[in-house]
């Protein structure tokens, strides 16, 4: 995750797209945090959705209407 956030940073600032911390992943702070700290960011998101949706599932399923 932290590698792919620092990747989508590089693309976002080289088309002039600004990222922003957005709950629940702040992709802004992860992207310019050190690797330690980016993990700690990583591990807290994982411990508040353990805390808070035990259930929820994450999915790159995608659902095509017509």
């Amino acid at each position: 995750m932290y590698q792919m956030t620092r990747e989508m940073y590089q693309l976002a600032n080289a088309l002039g797209i600004e990222l922003i911390d957005q709950s629940p992943a702040p992709a802004l702070s992860n992207a310019k945090a050190s690797p330690s700290d980016a993990i700690e960011i990583i591990r807290g998101i994982g411990l508040a959705m353990k805390e808070k949706a035990p259930d929820h599932r994450m999915s790159t399923v995608t659902v095509r209407l017509f």
